[in-house]
């Protein structure tokens, strides 16, 4: 096997993909809280990465017993064999504890309020591995988990330079709403498929044959009910989130015009996968696109509030990572096989 396929394949195992969602989570918050200083944000562009890379290679280690289960991740390079269990395991692990040092020697050397940085940061380390670590499938509710630990992650560069207020609570509400849409919808409809998923919630509405196999979905008018307030979840309240940043920051019209933008692209993927999810036959394979322009737009929109020219340089990069990533890793441009 050559570098540039083991490489592959070690980027697979940390879905490096969608790197550019941890990098925004760090970046953004850091300059709408006033902050500007370019070292600081090379930083923490570096340890998004980082991050992202370590704690999704973590989840996908974690998950290996139930991805061997499932059809739809025969591809993937541990269900493959094509890294073994111990190796993945040393260099996630080993990984994550440099990560985590590196995090907290900057924390310690900038921050303004180093108390607070580090208390996010362990907590969003702390809800991050309950997450992977079993709570993703054996816990109905695993979207409260996750939630806090990207909430958490909204706040650990955002109190480099402010403490607690208005824009830090609006903040940690948006990354509890996202988990519950992205991961009470989108990641339990994508493991229907898996009949090993079975504290999946939404199996009471999936059909499945004698062989476990996913045969369909029981539009009943309670699966209609829980697809409406996942498209409100999305569509009213993040949006009234974002609406109420954007004020509280005073976005001048060219962010807002970027906000309006991403609204609109937010708003036909929510719906178009409602839509489909609505169908008593839902493809896989129609959802997982709809699901990369869902999350990418939901990010540009927490972009949007970066001032200028950081905002556009932070889109520009994240499209062009995003689409060039998944073209390597997967073979596709929106929809990774995952």
């Amino acid at each position: 096997m050559g570098l540039g396929s083991r490489l592959r394949d070690y980027l697979q195992l940390f879905r490096a993909h969608t790197a550019p969602a941890s990098v925004l989570t760090l970046v953004v918050p850091y300059l709408i809280a006033g902050g500007g200083n370019p070292v600081l944000v090379g930083l923490f562009f570096l340890l998004g990465h980082l991050m992202h890379f370590f704690s999704f290679g973590h989840n996908s280690l974690m998950d290996y017993w139930v991805d061997i289960r499932d059809p739809n991740k025969r591809h993937h390079p541990l269900v493959a064999g094509r890294i073994r269990l111990e190796d993945a395991a040393r260099v996630v692990l080993y990984g994550q504890v440099l990560t985590a040092t590196a995090m907290a020697l900057v924390i310690l050397a900038f921050s303004e309020n180093p108390a607070l940085s580090l208390l996010f940061f362990l907590l969003y380390f702390a809800w991050g591995h309950a997450y992977n670590d079993g709570l993703d499938h054996r816990d109905e509710h695993s979207w409260l988990s996750i939630s806090l630990c990207l909430a958490s992650a909204t706040l650990i560069s955002y109190t480099f330079t402010r403490g607690l207020d208005r824009v830090a609570a609006l903040l940690f509400a948006w990354g509890l709403l996202f988990e519950l849409y992205d991961i009470g919808l989108l990641g339990n409809a994508k493991d229907i498929w898996n009949p090993a998923e079975e504290k999946n919630p939404l199996r009471r509405w999936a059909v499945y044959d004698e062989s476990g196999e996913f045969r369909g979905l029981r539009v009943t008018t309670g699966w209609i009910a829980l697809l409406t307030f996942f498209w409100a979840v999305r569509l009213v309240a993040s949006t009234a989130v974002v609406a109420l940043v954007a004020l509280a920051v005073n976005a001048p019209p060219e962010n807002t015009a970027l906000l309006y933008l991403f609204t609109a692209v937010e708003a036909l993927a929510v719906t178009l996968t409602v839509i489909e999810l609505a169908t008593p036959r839902p493809r896989r394979e129609r959802l997982l696109p709809l699901f990369g322009l869902s999350e990418s737009a939901e990010f540009f929109r927490l972009a949007s509030l970066a001032p200028m020219p950081w905002s556009l340089l932070l889109v520009a990069y994240s499209l062009t990572y995003f689409v060039g990533m998944n073209k390597w890793l997967w073979g596709t441009r929106l929809g990774p096989r995952v």
